[in-house]
């Protein structure tokens, strides 16, 4: 690293890449007994490519198959979501042991997605001053972006920051929360505002500053937005709480680092 350079971290949102790859390698690959193997091959094959970019450190976050806090505050949580093909699943426990041969760290705790390690990791790496690249398509991670953290497109090799952000979605890093909390997730069956979608929610964070604000003048929102709003404010504190990272897990466990502090073969 060279004198006055910042270190820099990558970290992976494993499962998120599974799947990228999984849906990206359509071509029937197989190993000799028959197991299919397009994750394997394209997971491996995106791991090697950013070992060649010569990152001072590399991390795996995985999820974990326990529930996690935030289906046990909302157990309809993910409740729509279809399980992930039989083809796909198969090939995790070898993902998992090409991980480990790599001697690339796979980090994961119970009770937590792997986005709150990420947040987590990601916080404490930039507090210290590292160039953080968060490699996942996950939008909940653009509430972390900052001078400091920005996410990695493996698939386009393009980097996405706070000034994409705000080309994007006309907000910036603090009030991706906000906005979340507005829009809700549909993928993740998470409860927003109705009729309240990204630009719609965008224009009211560019005119109110906060959802605290937005809340407190609700009087000022014309037409049906406001009766939507006042209609769904009580909801409201739920899904801020489903979608804010954790970027301390220790201020929600025991203060234990658990599984977080060292490699596991637990990442199903």
């Amino acid at each position: 690293m060279a004198a006055g350079t910042a270190e820099r971290i990558f970290l992976i949102d494993a499962h998120s890449l599974i799947f990228q790859v999984f849906h990206a390698i359509r071509d029937r690959m197989t190993s000799p007994s028959g197991l299919p193997t397009n994750a394997v091959f394209g997971f491996v094959r995106d791991l090697l490519y950013l070992r060649q970019r010569k990152p001072d450190y590399l991390v795996c976050a995985f999820d974990r198959s326990e529930k996690t806090f935030r289906e046990e505050v909302f157990p309809a949580y993910k409740a729509n979501r279809e399980p992930p093909p039989s083809d796909l699943t198969v090939q995790i426990p070898l993902i998992c042991q090409a991980v480990e041969a790599l001697n690339i760290p796979n980090v994961s705790l119970a009770g937590y997605e792997a986005d709150d390690v990420i947040a987590t990791l990601a916080t404490a790496a930039a507090e210290r001053g590292m160039e953080v690249l968060l490699c996942t398509s996950d939008k909940d991670c653009r509430q972390l972006l900052s001078d400091k953290v920005r996410m990695y497109n493996l698939r386009k090799r393009q980097e996405f920051g706070p000034a994409e952000l705000l080309a994007d979605w006309g907000v910036k890093p603090e009030q991706v929360i906000d906005l979340q909390t507005l829009v809700g997730d549909s993928v993740d069956n998470v409860p927003g505002i109705e009729g309240i979608g990204y630009k719609t929610g965008a224009k009211l964070l560019q005119e109110f500053g906060t959802l605290d604000n937005l809340l407190a003048n609700v009087a000022k929102v014309p037409g049906k937005k406001k009766d939507n709003i006042l209609a769904g404010k009580d909801r409201l504190p739920l899904t801020r709480n489903l979608v804010r990272l954790v970027t301390n897990y220790r201020s929600r466990s025991t203060g234990k680092a658990g599984n977080c502090a060292s490699r596991t073969t637990n990442c199903s």
